[in-house]
Order: structure tokens, then C-alpha cells, then sequence
């Protein structure tokens, strides 16, 4: 054991311990760096899609302010690609998307929201396209306002493809998405400035290879610009792009497990056939970092309580 962290609420303590692993050697010191700048609580994150019955019931006109909500992120999307055109970036697809082909449940729009947030990676990650293989390319522009206002679109349009997506209950996600973890993350209304090059450590393939299928409490929050193999199984995406990726960097956030939900869905047999469905073979890559186990409290996650603070 490398060391603990500890959680306080009124009722009691939520107490981790830092594996010990060549990788939690490197990333520990840095978490203690950081431990300051972190919220000083913990973020629910539920699961991955809306509630049945609240769909179901948004079917029938309930939900107002949802339905407001859902209409305003699909209005965003398609006003972000709108002043990209105009920008002349020429973004590469139509946004065929409405409030009433999402509550239809129509077919096609879990595999168009794959698309467009695809787009978004490869323009963020190459700064000349929008696919990986595309030939048609784009000069971005040296003026250092226009180039931050085609960054913060591209970026709104990766918000706003995770805004609408909770709304598409496909399957998958009725079945396995039902994952609810703690989550402590970077406060960046105290993060120092000159700290920005040091958020985070790059993982190097020894430390991808500590990855695990196998249960494990606390594991690093995912930092990844793209989708981790968990998310792209629920979005029936394709693992061989490469946006879909193991952690590639690590800050001093953390993912805190409440039960075995992601262990259930990383050992399930439609997990290993989905990558053999792309012709890859399943291995540890295609799990998450352990970075430590509960060992007091765990009783106290009960997946509503968001109060917990550093102690």
C-alpha cells in the first residue's frame, strides 16, 4: 500500500488504499500534488443513458424542461456546424437530428452521433480534417482569434453530441449501462495557471499493460480525447479507430466504483465478441487502470449521495 484517501460525510468515512504498482509509484506523488486543486467532493456520475421511464414518459409530453433541454443541445449542434460552414471549414455531414427521431428511437442516430463526435476528435487531434482519411482538407487559420473560435466550436460540438446521446437508449445501454461511480475532478477555478503543463503524467505502454479486465474499486478517471473501450461497446462504435483508446494520460482524478457493474460488463461475453466482431482479440488494454480498493465505508455509496469531501 502506497498510501490513503479518505472522504468524510456526517455518517461516516469512505477510506481508499493506493494500490502498489509501478505506475501508482509515479502517479501517487503527482496525486498529492495536485490533491489541493481537487474539488473538495464528489461528482455522482449515473448511468449512461435516460431513465426508461422518464423516456417513456417524455413520449407523452412530460419532462418539459428535458425536452427543452434535449432541444437546445440539438439546436447548439447544429448552429456550431452552421458557423463552421460559414467559416468555411465545410464540415462533412448534414445533422439529421430532431427531438422527434430521437423519442421515435430511430434507428440510425446512435451511429450518427459516432460519426460527428468523430469529426470533432480527428479535427482536435489532426487540425486539417475532419476523418482520418479524408482528402479534403482545411487550412486552420494563424489568427490566434479565429483559431480559438474554431477550437471552442469543435469543442461545444463534442458537448453537445454527449448532451443528446444520454437520450439515446439503445439496448446496449438498456443492458450494461447502468454504471454509477464517484468521480473527484480538477477544480479549475483554483488551479494554478503555471501549473497547466504539469496536470497530468503521460501512461507509457509498461503502465498500459498494467490495465485489468478484473474488478477493482478506484480506478483513473478517463482522460482521453475519444472514447474509452467501455464507452465505444455501449455506443456500438468501431475499437480500431483511433480515437478509442486506453488512457493515454493521467491527472489526479479518479473513478470510484460503487458495486461490480463494469466488472460484469468487461467479462461479459458480448464484450469480447464485439471486439471479435472488428477482428480484434480482447486483453487487459481494453479494461482501466486499478489504482486502489475501498476498505471502509463503502456501505456510504449508495450512488444519490454527492457530499463526500476530502478528510
Amino acid at each position: 500500500m502506497l498510501g490513503t484517501i479518505s472522504y468524510a460525510i456526517p455518517t461516516g468515512v469512505v477510506e481508499i488504499e493506493i494500490i502498489d504498482n509501478a505506475f501508482t509509484r509515479r502517479w501517487w506523488p503527482h496525486y498529492k500534488k495536485i490533491e489541493p486543486y481537487l474539488k473538495n467532493s464528489l461528482q455522482v456520475c449515473h448511468r449512461n443513458c435516460v431513465d426508461a421511464h422518464v423516456f417513456e414518459q417524455m413520449k407523452q409530453g412530460y419532462h418539459p424542461e428535458r425536452r427543452a433541454e434535449l432541444v437546445e443541445s440539438i439546436w447548439k449542434l447544429k448552429n456550431c456546424v452552421k458557423v463552421l460552414n460559414k467559416d468555411g471549414y465545410k464540415f462533412p455531414m448534414k445533422i439529421n437530428i430532431t427531438i422527434e427521431k430521437i423519442l421515435a428511437e430511430e434507428s440510425h442516430l446512435q451511429k450518427h452521433l459516432n460519426d460527428i463526435h468523430r469529426c470533432f476528435t480527428t479535427a482536435d487531434r489532426l487540425r486539417d480534417r475532419w476523418t482520418e482519411t479524408s482528402q479534403q482538407v482545411f487550412e486552420l487559420d494563424n489568427d490566434e482569434f479565429k483559431r480559438a473560435k474554431f477550437l471552442s466550436i469543435i469543442h461545444d460540438i463534442n458537448l453537445c453530441v454527449h448532451e443528446i446521446e444520454y437520450y439515446i437508449p439503445t439496448d446496449r445501454k438498456r443492458q450494461f449501462g447502468d454504471i454509477i461511480s464517484y468521480t473527484q475532478f480538477i477544480d479549475p477555478n483554483t488551479y494554478p495557471k503555471h501549473y497547466k503543463d504539469e496536470q497530468f503524467i503521460t501512461l507509457t505502454e509498461e503502465d498500459i499493460n498494467l490495465f485489468t479486465l478484473d474488478h477493482v474499486d478506484v480506478t483513473l478517471n478517463d482522460n482521453i480525447l475519444g472514447k474509452s473501450y467501455l464507452v465505444a461497446f455501449l455506443d456500438d462504435d468501431d475499437p480500431r479507430c483511433p480515437d478509442i483508446t486506453p488512457n493515454q494520460i493521467a491527472t489526479g482524478e479518479l473513478k470510484i466504483g460503487r458495486d461490480n457493474a463494469r466488472t460484469n460488463l468487461f467479462q461479459h461475453r458480448d464484450y469480447t465478441e464485439w471486439f471479435h466482431k472488428h477482428r480484434m482479440n480482447i486483453n487487459n488494454h481494453h479494461g482501466c487502470m486499478p489504482i486502489g480498493n475501498i476498505v471502509k465505508g463503502k456501505e456510504l455509496l449508495d450512488g444519490k449521495r454527492a457530499d463526500f469531501t476530502l478528510s
